[in-house]
């Protein structure tokens, strides 16, 4: 199993032990004991950044709890330790992507009591955010979405991680309800300046927005 740090630390440089390297596919997977790289999964992209001075192209969940990060090559062998760089604009990035999502959801379910925040996909060019059921007023609803999304990030609402960091982590929006998460996240909804609705549709009694980073 491989101690995933980034559930409890915003540290983006650490020292992990190698503890399997298998080529696969003409990939090479290094496996540690612990990791600073996010994992693609809900609804995020991976990190990126180096293991040993190697390119870290991908990042993934693996059987038994373990991760994989996809490299070029290894020159180094099982029971070396290396150290881990985690690219730091990249995952700003992703941390900006994933928590506007949360806070669309946030926002969407307050100005809307009629829906449900269901899932999220949080890609640049990508993002959006699904809800069962549909408001009713379609133009007024994009209207009040877009204005408490300011509104919060107006006022630096906090968006704090909660609970125990590996076993009920969750993330926390002002004093909303928290959100089991394991994704990384923004300290304060004003680093999310510039978070637009590009398109609220409905489709079968469901909606979904989209939003991008087209203000500010």
């Amino acid at each position: 199993m491989t101690l995933k740090n980034y559930l409890a630390s915003n540290d983006l440089i650490g020292t992990a032990k190698v503890t399997a390297i298998v080529e696969c596919n003409g990939k090479t997977v290094v496996r540690l004991d612990q990791t600073w790289f996010h994992a693609q999964g809900g609804g995020q992209k991976a990190d990126r950044g180096t293991i040993a001075g190697q390119v870290v192209h991908h990042v993934a969940h693996a059987e038994d709890g373990q991760v994989d990060h996809v490299v070029d090559a290894a020159p180094f062998e099982i029971g070396d330790a290396v150290e881990l760089i985690v690219d730091a604009d990249w995952r700003q990035d992703g941390r900006r992507w994933h928590s506007a999502g949360h806070l669309i959801a946030d926002c969407a379910e307050a100005v809307c009591a009629q829906i449900k925040a269901r899932q999220g996909h949080h890609w640049p060019g990508e993002a959006r955010v699904e809800f069962d059921g549909e408001p009713g007023d379609k133009v007024r609803f994009n209207e009040d979405l877009q204005a408490a999304i300011d509104r919060a990030i107006e006022e630096g609402v906090a968006m704090n991680i909660v609970g125990d960091p590996f076993a009920n982590r969750a993330l926390q929006i002002g004093e909303n309800l928290p959100v089991c998460c394991g994704g990384t996240h923004v300290a304060s909804a004003r680093e999310l300046k510039g978070l637009t609705i590009t398109k609220a549709k409905t489709k079968r009694g469901n909606l979904r927005v989209s939003y991008g980073f087209g203000r500010g």
